[in-house]
């Protein structure tokens, strides 16, 4: 408990004896700075190093951050920035290419196979399973995007000279397939009339025109000629050679679509196809 002072005053030239002071921590410190002769920044600044400790540079005032820790805080923080940075890089997921998805084919096959017109001719080569259908993709590239190639451009790649304006009776649309060994093409026309009377013009040169895509070695006498012949209840042109043995054979399937084989088991396997609708794509 704080101690009690008494203090005498004088008043009227006679001593009185006044109320005892209270001694306060207060006061003690005022008497103490006057009598060490020291400032209140003096006090503060003992304070400040005794709670601070290393953050208080002596002599300098009251400073929290030293270059100590300002180069340990840089260093934490360019740390921190250099994995957040790290971890975006390497996580960064890549554009992907865009998917190219091809038009269905005008019907289901057994197997398919894509391949440019360049190599167009070594596919047709290539083995395929008996009494399995192989359908051939041939598109063309244009960087990471793909088609399919168009009749016409089939044609100007073979140098197809067609009796009648392209444009006007195919739709663009071919399907390039090979059954056992034997290739055969299916196209979508859009007038039959027109690809009718085309088609009969261009018995002359379709043998010559074919040739390579159908895999004909033996050049066809020009005194031979188509012939009427039936397959599964269609009207089939047949070509056969100096032998007897069949070349080529076409048929309408109906107003829609044109084959044309080099075999007609193929052609008849194609118009089979035709007639059961879970085939049918198109």
């Amino acid at each position: 408990m704080p101690s009690e002072e008494k203090i005498t005053t004088e008043e009227g030239g006679s001593k009185q004896e006044g109320l005892p002071v209270l001694r306060t921590f207060k006061s003690d410190s005022s008497q103490f700075i006057k009598r060490e002769g020291i400032s209140m920044v003096d006090v503060a600044a003992a304070e400040a190093k005794k709670g601070f400790g290393s953050f208080v540079s002596p002599g300098a005032g009251s400073t929290f951050f030293s270059t100590r820790n300002i180069i340990i805080t840089a260093a934490v923080l360019i740390f921190v920035g250099a994995g957040i940075g790290g971890f975006i890089i390497f996580n960064k997921k890549e554009t992907a290419p865009p998917v190219v998805v091809l038009p269905k084919p005008i019907l289901t096959s057994d197997f398919e196979k894509e391949t440019t017109l360049d190599g167009l001719l070594k596919t047709i080569k290539e083995p395929v399973k008996e009494n399995k259908l192989l359908y051939i993709a041939v598109v063309k590239k244009d960087g990471q995007t793909k088609r399919l190639v168009t009749t016409k451009e089939l044609f100007g790649n073979f140098g197809i000279v067609f009796p009648g304006y392209t444009d006007d009776i195919f739709t663009g649309i071919f399907m390039l397939n090979i059954y056992g060994d034997s290739p055969s093409l299916v196209f979508k026309i859009k007038s039959y009339e027109k690809a009718f009377v085309a088609m009969m013009k261009w018995e002359e040169k379709m043998a010559d025109d074919l040739k390579d895509i159908f895999m004909i070695k033996d050049t066809i006498p020009a005194s031979n000629s188509f012939t009427d012949r039936e397959i599964r209840n269609h009207d089939t042109r047949v070509l056969y050679d100096s032998s007897g043995a069949p070349v080529f054979s076409y048929s309408f399937v109906n107003k829609d679509y044109l084959v044309i084989s080099a075999s007609p088991d193929t052609l008849e396997e194609i118009i089979r196809r035709f007639s059961l609708p879970q085939y049918i794509n198109q």
